[in-house]
């Protein structure tokens, strides 16, 4: 027995879905892909994106090895490692990858919302999502961003499928995309807590048949038995405190931690224009929000309304209240629930009445997204490794050594560099000036010229000991995007 009483809205939906509505959906899919390869290969890859290939292409890209070496997200990983298989591991074939699955989200998202609520709403949300600055950035970024919200949305359509018709398979499917959206990215769980809540309510609801019950808990507990091997990773990273640089850099959230996610769902992270300004197209599209939510409530779609606004406000819930604790409250992060904000404001689109008011408010809030994605491709936003490592490489000479600081920064250096230079590579760790003696003083031995390279780590007690350092001459320093670089002559000291 069903779950959800199809509404007149999905029975018109899929009449609506028989006629030859694919060309809009077909445009919007170019519009989105042109946007997200535009300038796709103009940044450097920065330090996660050359980490992830590091990974995809190691000895460990295997779905076992992985979960045997705890590494986390490892469906990306594997599904990375045959791409670049087949299309090498070029800094515009990794992004490709990203790019994918972020096309392919702009039709995915249209069925979802045609099926639920209609055809204005369904090409509202598809060309909200297309355009949205948000979604471009990570889509055209080499980590599981993109491919975590394109998972969401399946498990998303799953489920709704599944609570609609309450069949074995159709639960099957649901338990599938939902295990594969939480080995791509451990914050797709917040968003499956809320679609679990939507089912028990839709289970209730609909008067509780043990049938249903028994076939919604089994679909969970399946996602449970699968997801478990990989459960010890995120437990394991949290007791040895893998993610205190998050407190460290972003502290607990507050209001404005909340607020800050809104924006950015709205116009990204780079938008930056009067403080007025974006407020007025925050309040715009929460404004259509509003109206969405208002129509949706009084109808038969309130079901709909209900898993729409779970998929969006569980997670930035769950991970604020979390984050009270051990903050991990990052935009990136919730950006699985960027479709169901979208969905809501292109149904408050939809609804405007007459037509020409739903044309013109669409198009503004089109325009206003476009607006805020031009940075984007301004370029300088990411580390340039690239420029790092063309210089010391095109400038090295016999003798030269390089220090790397952090360690780990040799990953980007090296997937750039060119060079033959010998290399001493100094943890982060290491800040105690007779520590770095000790380490830097005999590795000169031999040495004409030194590169200090440092990211990802203060890096300025080994700057100060070089600069202190008798028979240490400072030649150059080249500040690049997210890097320092600094070349000293070596004399007698």
């Amino acid at each position: 027995m069903s779950l959800l009483s199809p509404s007149a809205a999905a029975t018109r939906a899929r009449t609506e879905l028989r006629l030859p509505v694919w060309w809009p959906v077909a445009a919007l899919t170019v519009l989105a892909a042109a946007l997200r390869l535009f300038h796709l290969g103009r940044e450097s890859l920065w330090f996660d994106e050359v980490y992830s290939i590091w990974v995809a292409q190691g000895p460990m890209w295997s779905l076992p090895t992985l979960l045997a070496w705890k590494v986390p997200f490892p469906l990306y990983y594997s599904l990375l490692h045959g791409w670049l298989l087949v299309f090498g591991p070029g800094p515009v074939a990794l992004r490709l990858f990203s790019v994918s699955a972020g096309v392919a989200s702009v039709p995915l998202l249209w069925r979802f919302t045609a099926r639920r609520l209609g055809a204005a709403a369904a090409f509202w949300a598809a060309a909200l999502l297309a355009v949205s600055p948000l979604h471009i950035w990570y889509s055209q970024e080499g980590r599981q961003y993109a491919l975590v919200v394109l998972l969401v949305i399946l498990a998303a359509d799953a489920l709704q499928h599944a609570l609609l018709e309450d069949r074995r398979r159709d639960w099957a499917v649901y338990a599938l995309w939902a295990t594969a959206a939480l080995y791509t990215h451990y914050y797709a769980g917040f968003v499956l807590a809320g679609f679990g809540l939507v089912a028990l309510w839709s289970w209730w609801h609909k008067g509780h048949h043990r049938a249903g019950f028994v076939r919604l808990v089994l679909a969970h507990l399946t996602v449970g038995v699968l997801f478990a091997p990989e459960l010890i990773v995120p437990l394991g990273q949290a007791q040895s405190g893998t993610w205190n640089w998050v407190a460290a850099k972003y502290g607990v959230p507050g209001l404005r931690q909340l607020y800050d996610l809104a924006a950015a769902l709205t116009y990204g992270t780079l938008f930056d224009p009067s403080p007025l300004l974006k407020l007025a197209v925050l309040g715009l599209y929460s404004l259509a929000a509003l109206v969405g939510i208002s129509a949706l409530r009084r109808g038969e779609e309130r079901p709909v309304l209900l898993l729409v606004v779970a998929w969006l406000g569980t997670a930035p819930l769950l991970a604020f209240l979390i984050s009270q604790i051990a903050p991990l409250f990052l935009t990136r992060y919730l950006l699985p629930v960027l479709p169901a904000y979208l969905v809501l404001v292109a149904a408050g689109v939809g609804r405007l009445k007459p037509p020409y008011a739903r044309r013109l408010g669409g198009a503004l809030l089109l325009a206003m997204s476009l607006v805020a994605a031009l940075p984007i491709y301004a370029g300088g936003l990411k580390e340039d490794w690239r420029g790092v490592a063309q210089v010391v490489a095109t400038q090295e000479q016999p003798g030269d050594l390089i220090v790397l600081v952090d360690e780990d920064i040799a990953i980007p250096f090296d997937y750039y560099y060119t060079g033959r230079a010998d290399q001493l590579r100094i943890s982060r760790g290491v800040t105690d000036p007779a520590k770095i003696g000790a380490m830097v003083a005999p590795a000169l031995a031999g040495h004409g010229r030194l590169w200090l390279v440092a990211s990802h780590a203060p890096g300025e007690q080994v700057k100060h000991w070089l600069l202190a350092a008798p028979g240490l001459v400072l030649v150059s320093h080249q500040p690049f995007q997210g890097l320092e670089l600094m070349l000293f002559q070596v004399g007698p000291g």
